[in-house]
C-alpha cells in the first residue's frame, strides 16, 4: 500500500496568513481562519491561532506552522505578524526568533530582518487585501527561534538573532531534497560575496574541521554540502569560484573518485572496491587486495595500507577524486580526505607540500613481463616525475604522468639529461636486477653524487636455473655485454658450470662457436625472451647451436658433457 505524503507551508506563507488575519482585525473582523493566495496562484486556507487588537492602529495575529509530512525544523512552531499603521511605506522588522541579515551575498542586504522577497511580496499582497496601500510597520516573530536557528545554517550565513522567514512556492514539499539544496546554497553566496574565491566543500563536521585546522581555510570559506557535493559544486562554479577544495571522510569522498556525486547510500556505494582498485594499481599484492575487499568500512582500510606500505593509496584516491570533480564542476578542484579522527591522510597533487627532496631509484623490472614486477617496484614507479629505461621497458611500465628519457647505443646523453633533472623523483628501469650485469655500476660511476636506492628485480639469471631447475652453487657467471667471448670462454673454462648473457654484438651463436672453436666438450642451451607467452628454450652441443639463430638478448647455459 502507497502513502500518500502530507504536503505543508512554509514560514513565509503562515507570516503572510497571520499578516492578513492582523490587518482583518484592525479592519474590525476576527477570524480563525484566512485565505492566503500562493505564489503559483493557488488559493489555499490556513487556521489562525491567536488575534490581538493591541490598539487603534496595532493589532497581531499567529499561525502555528504546520510543515506536513516534512522533517521541518520549525515544524509546529508559531509565527506571528503584528502590524503598526504608520504614515510612511511599508517597513518590515525582526521580532523575537526572527533574525537580521549582517553578511552580503544573501538574497536581503545586510541590517535587514531575514525575511526573503517572496514572503514579503505575499504579506504585502495579504496586507493589501485587506487594507489597501498604507503605511505601516510589519514585525514578524517566532518565539524560540533563536534557540532553533543555532541548529541551521543562519550563524554560518551571517543571519543573527534567530530564523529566516522562507519559501518560494509557499509550500514544504515532504523530504524535499530540491528544498534541502536550495538551503544549502546561500552559503556560497555568503562566501563570495566576501570576496573568497576559494571554497572548501565538505559533507560535515570531519571536513570542516580538517579544512579550518589542517588546511588553514577560513571558516566562511567552508561550506557543507551534505550529500549534495556534486550539485554544490557546480552551483558554487557557475556562481563565480575561481577553485574548490573537496575536505571530508575518506568514507564519503571516495564515492566521488568513483564518479558518484551524490553520496547517498541509494545512489550506489563502491567505496571498498574503489579502494582495492586504486590499492591495486599502487602495487598491493592480490592478498591484500582481496583483505580489503574484505573490510566493513574504509576507515578499517586506514591501518591496513599503512602497515602494509601503502599510505600512497590515500593520495591516489585524492587526486582522482580531484579529476572526476574538476570535470563534473567545470572548474579547478582538489581533495584532502580524513579519517574519522579529522587527520588528513590524503591530498591531491596541489595540496601536497612542496621542497621534499627527490629521490633517485634504481629498480629491477624483472624479466620484462608485467607479472614479473614486484608491487614494490610498482609503486616506486607510481611515483616517479622522471622514468629512465629502455624504450621496451618504458612502453610496458613508466607512469603516464612522468617524463621518459629513452636509452640508446650512448650512455653520455642519458647521464647529461640525469643531472639535469636531479630535482625531480628519478626512476632508471633496468631490466631483470640492476645489480646483476646492470646499469647500476654505470649509474655509481657517472652519478655518484646521487644518493641512489636499489629495488631489486628478478634477474633473468634466477629464471634461467628456475627454468632449468638448477641450483646456484658453483655457477659461473659472466657476461658477454663490455667484455666480449672471451668472458664467457673464460667462465667456461673456469667452471663446469657457467651461465652467460648475450649481447648484440655476442649472439648465443657466436659464443657457442667459440665454445667449438675452442675444443670444449660442452652441452649448451640458449634461453630466449624468458618469461614472455613466446619463451623458448633450445637444447644442443656447441656445434648444433652455433648453427642456430637466437635473439641477441638471451641467456646461455655452458655445462660439461656428462
Amino acid at each position: 500500500m502507497t502513502t500518500t505524503l502530507r504536503s505543508g507551508y512554509t514560514t513565509g506563507t503562515c507570516a503572510a496568513a497571520a499578516a492578513k488575519a492582523a490587518a482583518l482585525c484592525l479592519r474590525g473582523e476576527t477570524c480563525w481562519a484566512v485565505e492566503i493566495v500562493l505564489p503559483d496562484g493557488a488559493a489555499v486556507t490556513l487556521p489562525v491561532e491567536e488575534v490581538e487588537r493591541l490598539s487603534a492602529r496595532a493589532a497581531r495575529a499567529a499561525v502555528v506552522k504546520d510543515a506536513g509530512d516534512d522533517p521541518d525544523i520549525t515544524h509546529g512552531m508559531r509565527v506571528v505578524a503584528t502590524i503598526d499603521l504608520t504614515d510612511t511605506a511599508m517597513t518590515f522588522h525582526a521580532g523575537e526568533g526572527v533574525g537580521t541579515v549582517t553578511l552580503p551575498g544573501l538574497q536581503i542586504s545586510p541590517g535587514e530582518p531575514a525575511i526573503n522577497p517572496v514572503p514579503r511580496a505575499m504579506i504585502v499582497q495579504a496586507i493589501r487585501e485587506v487594507l489597501g496601500e498604507v503605511g505601516c510597520r510589519v514585525t514578524v516573530s517566532i518565539p524560540g527561534g533563536a534557540a532553533v536557528a543555532a541548529k541551521t545554517f543562519n550563524p554560518r550565513l551571517g543571519i543573527t538573532g534567530g530564523l529566516s522567514i522562507l519559501g518560494t512556492s509557499g509550500r514544504v514539499l515532504p523530504k524535499s531534497e530540491e528544498a534541502w539544496l536550495q538551503s544549502l546554497l546561500p552559503q556560497v553566496d555568503v562566501a563570495l560575496a566576501a570576496g573568497l574565491t576559494t571554497l572548501y566543500l565538505t559533507p560535515g563536521g570531519f571536513g570542516e574541521r580538517a579544512a579550518r585546522e589542517g588546511l588553514s581555510a577560513p571558516a566562511q570559506a567552508v561550506i557543507q554540502t551534505s550529500n549534495f557535493i556534486g550539485d554544490v559544486m557546480r552551483a558554487a562554479a557557475e556562481r563565480g569560484a575561481r577553485a574548490l577544495v573537496l575536505v571530508g571522510h575518506v568514507g564519503k569522498l571516495v564515492k566521488i573518485a568513483a564518479g558518484l556525486f551524490n553520496t547517498h547510500s541509494r545512489f550506489g556505494d563502491a567505496r571498498l572496491e574503489t579502494v582495492a582498485a586504486l590499492a591495486a594499481a599502487e602495487g598491493a599484492p592480490a592478498p591484500l587486495v582481496a583483505a580489503l575487499l574484505e573490510l566493513p568500512t574504509c576507515e578499517a582500510a586506514i591501518p591496513v595500507l599503512e602497515s602494509a606500505g601503502l599510505a600512497g593509496v590515500w593520495d591516489a584516491l585524492a587526486e582522482r577524486a580531484a579529476r572526476r570533480a574538476t570535470q563534473h564542476a567545470g572548474a579547478p578542484v582538489d581533495c584532502a580526505l580524513t579519517g574519522y579522527a579529522g587527520e588528513i591522510i590524503g591530498r591531491s597533487a596541489g595540496l601536497r607540500e612542496e621542497g621534499a627532496m627527490p629521490e633517485y631509484w634504481v629498480v629491477g623490472v624483472g624479466p620484462g613481463p608485467a607479472e614479473w614486477l614486484t608491487p614494490a617496484a610498482w609503486q616506486r614507479l607510481r611515483r616517479a616525475q622522471v622514468a629512465v629505461g629502455g624504450a621496451r621497458q618504458l612502453a610496458a611500465f613508466a607512469p603516464p604522468h612522468a617524463e621518459q628519457i629513452v636509452i640508446g647505443a650512448e650512455m653520455a646523453p642519458v647521464i647529461a639529461a640525469i643531472r639535469a633533472r636531479r630535482d625531480k623523483a628519478i626512476v632508471v628501469l633496468a631490466s631483470g636486477d640492476p645489480g646483476c650485469f646492470g646499469i647500476l655500476a654505470t649509474l655509481r660511476r657517472e652519478l655518484g653524487d646521487l644518493p641512489w636506492q636499489v629495488l631489486p628485480g628478478i634477474s633473468a639469471m634466477q629464471l634461467a636455473l628456475a627454468r632449468l631447475g638448477e641450483s646456484w652453487q658453483e655457477v659461473r657467471f659472466c657476461s658477454a655485454h663490455g667484455r666480449g667471448a672471451d668472458a664467457v670462454l673464460a667462465a667456461a673454462c673456469a667452471s663446469p658450470r657457467a651461465l652467460a648473457f648475450t649481447d648484440r654484438a655476442h649472439p648465443a651463436q657466436a659464443l657457442a662457436q667459440r665454445v667449438h672453436d675452442a675444443g670444449l666438450r660442452r652441452a649448451l642451451v640458449v634461453l630466449e625472451r624468458l618469461g614472455y607467452p613466446d619463451e623458448r628454450i633450445t637444447r644442443g652441443t656447441a656445434e648444433e647451436i652455433a648453427r642456430g639463430a637466437f635473439d641477441p638478448l638471451a641467456v646461455v647455459w655452458i655445462e660439461e658433457h656428462a
